[in-house]
């Protein structure tokens, strides 16, 4: 009995969630005004009030093979391991090399002038990691702790619409270097960080658990399929309001955080799926600098030809709208290459968005 309400239940949250999370706050054909729920309240039905279950038991599912682990796969847990237990060591008594980490106080202008994003302080750089543009990176490769160094560099022309191909000043004053130094691989080591003695039982116990976590990986996988074949023999009517509306409110909530964090308002980060889902579709790489200043200049433009109430059923705007995201999209040589497919997706998503938005 309650592995079949189980089963129910899932049905019902598995409903609800798939809803939610592409509809809006007045789908829904539950019961219910939804208000202010928690989740203790939200799953708090009858699920067989929504659900009736077709077939359950003696369902065929096929476990996952399990390859038994290598040691090549070994090799890189331990590996992993080490770099897990890396220490980072201050160095006093020479210059700055590749793989070094350097801490630093910088400050870039361009034409005499601080630009955004071109200034920090206190802030850890690995040297050669990329994280920075190459030519700043090796301007401070040879130098020492307590230097202050100036010097220039040019932008590459795709680096970012305020920034791309202007020259730049950067002086940056090193406070500190520090060098990672990876612990070696001896029974010292193993010592430090498990229980065994030495390296080949510390090698077993770790291919040990690797088969287990393979193992229990492929069972939670079949009965993940045994779940889901019993959902899809399942007849679902309807859900509960209030189970919508938590889900809705969670995705939404979930959602403007991690916008938030990214520097962008909510409906900024769905032009930037848009955006992204597209480059993924028709196989092209953009830059994602680029993407997040284009899903900001697209909002700003929808907004402005959608401020009419009655903007989705004239054709006179629609039109307009179509006509400014496509020069929008050539001043940002989105996509690199023409294909016009993607000014039609694009143009369709971002109309489909706002019509339908939150």
């Amino acid at each position: 009995m309650k592995r079949k309400s189980y089963i129910l239940a899932i049905a019902v949250m598995a409903s609800a969630m798939l809803l939610a999370g592409c509809g809006n706050k007045d789908q829904g054909n539950g019961s219910g005004d939804g208000e202010g729920e928690n989740s203790e309240e939200a799953l708090d039905f009858d699920a067989s009030e929504y659900v009736k279950l077709g077939d359950y038991k003696g369902l065929e599912v096929t476990y996952p093979s399990v390859p038994p682990v290598t040691d090549e796969e070994v090799r890189e847990n331990i590996q992993y391991e080490l770099e897990e237990n890396t220490e980072y060591k201050e160095i006093k008594d020479r210059a700055a090399e590749e793989g070094d980490i350097a801490n630093i106080d910088y400050t870039g202008t361009i034409g005499g002038e601080e630009f955004e994003g071109g200034s920090d302080s206190g802030y850890e750089l690995e040297l050669g990691s990329g994280d920075f543009l190459e030519d700043f990176e090796n301007s401070l490769i040879g130098k020492k702790a307590g230097e202050t160094t100036t010097f220039t560099l040019t932008f590459p022309e795709d680096y970012g619409q305020d920034v791309a191909g202007k020259e730049a000043e950067f002086t940056v004053k090193i406070n500190s270097i520090s060098e990672a130094v990876t612990p070696e691989y001896n029974e010292e080591f193993v010592k430090s960080v498990s229980d065994y003695e030495t390296t080949q039982d510390y090698e077993a116990s770790v291919k040990e658990k690797l088969q287990e976590e393979t193992e229990e990986s492929s069972k939670m996988e079949a009965e993940e399929n045994a779940l889901r074949l019993a959902i899809e023999n399942a007849t679902i009517d309807g859900y509960p309001q209030k189970l919508y509306d938590f889900f809705y409110d969670d995705n939404v909530t979930g959602y403007k955080n991690y916008a938030e964090f990214m520097g962008i308002d909510y409906e900024e980060k769905a032009f930037y799926d848009i955006l992204k889902a597209v480059a993924k579709k028709y196989k092209f790489e953009y830059p994602e600098d680029k993407t997040i200043e284009l899903s900001k200049r697209i909002k700003a433009v929808v907004d402005d030809k959608s401020r009419y109430t009655d903007w989705s059923t004239r054709d006179d705007i629609k039109a307009d709208l179509q006509v400014y995201l496509i020069l929008l999209m050539e001043e940002f040589d989105y996509p690199p290459v023409t294909i016009d497919d993607v000014y039609k997706e694009v143009l369709e998503q971002a109309e489909n968005f706002k019509k339908y938005a939150i």
